[in-house]
């Protein structure tokens, strides 16, 4: 079957995040302490794994407010983890952090987009993320280049579930074998989108070497209208 859409891994395929362990340590500094960037970057990693595994979870406002108090508390415990004990509530440690995000796109993002609807292909996305994903997108000019934008919180599903991908699916009005699905983790994309018939290739934006041998693996997006022309009629 001929390929109709492309679908794409939102935070680390086409967003990024800018020098966010100097600006939550900037931030932290105007509200009184001055911590180490080791510090910060471990309390602020630990932050994120609390909310990528519970994202899908903030479908509406109430929900949102709920995580972001859970994650200050975890943003604490992680300088307590270092020996720093702040005397901020959770609420304005999380504070700090979410002052501290500047999503960006990725240099080769808007081109390569443009490029696949200019080849008769319909890009989406496919993304865990919170409720805010879609304003996000809206700000970075992504949202008038997307046919469909499936969102973990939003659908009930988190990948790599394969559900998800299914409401994608189904949402776009396609068969499994007429998309293709990019994203820069191989248990989440990848796995993701094979289970739901979907093909797959992984964005490495490193250069490293293929986590499968039977894996497809791209350095830039830059490479997707070859990629997706080489996939055209691939089962």
């Amino acid at each position: 079957m001929l390929l109709e859409w492309v679908f794409l891994d939102a935070h680390g395929t086409l967003i990024y995040l800018d020098r966010v362990f100097e600006r939550v340590q900037a931030r932290l500094r105007e509200l009184g302490p001055d911590l180490p960037l080791a510090d910060v970057t471990h309390a602020t990693r630990r932050e994120f794994a609390h909310y990528t595994a519970n994202s899908h979870l903030a479908r509406d406002d109430t929900s949102l407010e709920r995580l972001r108090a859970e994650c200050g508390a975890v943003l604490l415990e992680g300088f307590h983890e270092r020996g720093r004990v702040l005397t901020l509530t959770p609420r304005q440690a999380i504070g700090a952090l979410l002052d501290s995000l500047d999503f960006r796109l990725y240099p080769d993002a808007l081109p390569a987009l443009d490029a696949l609807r200019n080849a008769g292909l319909r890009p989406g996305v496919i993304s865990n993320w919170d409720c805010t994903l879609p304003g996000i997108l809206r700000r970075l000019g992504l949202e008038e280049r997307l046919g469909v934008v499936a969102v973990s919180s939003l659908a009930g599903h988190a990948k790599p579930d394969p559900a998800l991908f299914r409401e994608a699916l189904r949402r776009a009005g396609a068969p499994p074998e007429a998309a293709l699905h990019v994203g820069d983790s191989y248990e989440h994309d990848v796995l993701g989108a094979r289970a739901a018939g979907v093909q797959a290739a992984l964005l490495d934006r490193s250069g490293g070497p293929a986590p499968a041998a039977d894996l497809t693996v791209i350095s830039s997006l830059a490479e997707l209208v070859r990629l997706a022309g080489a996939r055209r009629g691939h089962r």
